[in-house]
């Protein structure tokens, strides 16, 4: 690249013959001066992200079970407990831990399982040999410093006592009598939350169906609805079908939900309009089935 300067000498003609003539000064017209050329723009390095394909293509197992756990596991603190075998992956030049993380197996409803031990009091603390643990990627950078100073505890992986389930077969029949009261004040409570929904009224009940599909957006979960031991659904009182609570004063101890299936004396779990729910002998079902204006 070639650049002109052209230099324009104003000088006056009474001195510019002595200075040329004493050979002082001799400036060109004119002159050329060579600039090196602006460099080439260094060209910004595309990210890569081969290493994160290599874990897309199953290079560690997407999820493990605590059946998977053993010698070599160690438990790190970040934020949550986190199981890794030390294994590594570099993502676009930063390097990650490879780790798993416990996550909740099936749907977020509990299972019928964990439910009926929650309602009833029992321990169901015990680990599963098949939870599930999920792939996590841990950024190392943010691992260093608090490691270093202790605030990520980093442990040994002790596999812990893998105990019998509370299980929920093979139960005495006390135990579902005493289950079912508790289904029922669940369902009182799933009642209590539809009718401040829909200004006191309640839902529809004509079959124990209909109730249902009224009740599951407002129960804890949908097992309430089933009677334990028999596994059949609650019964409805269709009286009440729609009905305004405001309406039905005086009729607090009129049973809305009951048993389908006696207990093997003959009792019968009711829950009453006033949400009281209790175990009524054949007798005083009876008595109370007339009066409800159950058939």
């Amino acid at each position: 690249m070639r650049f002109t300067i052209s230099i324009l000498l104003l000088v006056g003609a009474a001195s510019s013959a002595p200075l040329l003539a004493q050979g002082t000064i001799q400036v060109p017209s004119s002159f050329t001066v060579q600039l090196a050329p602006p460099p080439a723009p260094t060209p910004t390095p595309k990210p890569d992200y081969s290493g994160l394909t290599e874990v897309i293509r199953a290079k560690f197992p997407l999820a493990i079970t605590r059946k998977d756990l053993g010698l070599g596991w160690r438990e790190v603190q970040y934020g949550e407990v986190y199981l890794t075998k030390g294994e590594t992956q570099t993502i676009n030049e930063r390097e990650y831990l490879v780790a798993y993380k416990f996550t909740q197996s099936g749907a977020p409803e509990k299972t019928v399982r964990q439910f009926i031990a929650e309602s009833s009091g029992q321990n169901v603390s015990n680990p599963d040999p098949d939870d599930r643990f999920e792939l996590a990627l841990l950024p190392l950078s943010t691992l260093v410093q608090p490691l270093i100073s202790g605030q990520n505890a980093l442990r040994s992986y002790k596999a812990p006592e893998l105990r019998n389930y509370f299980s929920v077969e093979n139960l005495p029949s006390a135990f579902y009598e005493n289950l079912s009261l508790i289904y029922l004040r669940k369902i009182s409570a799933a009642l209590d939350s539809y009718s401040q929904t829909y200004l006191g009224v309640l839902p529809p009940l004509e079959t124990a169906f209909a109730a249902q599909q009224s009740l599951k957006p407002f129960a804890e979960n949908p097992v309430i609805f089933t009677q334990p031991g028999p596994k059949v659904p609650f019964k409805a009182n269709p009286l009440f079908s729609g009905r305004r609570r405001a309406h039905l004063k005086g009729k607090g101890d009129w049973v809305i939900f009951y048993e389908g299936t006696p207990a093997a004396d003959g009792s019968r779990a009711v829950l009453r309009l006033n949400g009281n729910a209790v175990r009524l002998t054949e007798k005083q079902w009876e008595k109370i089935k007339e009066i409800s204006h159950i058939e």
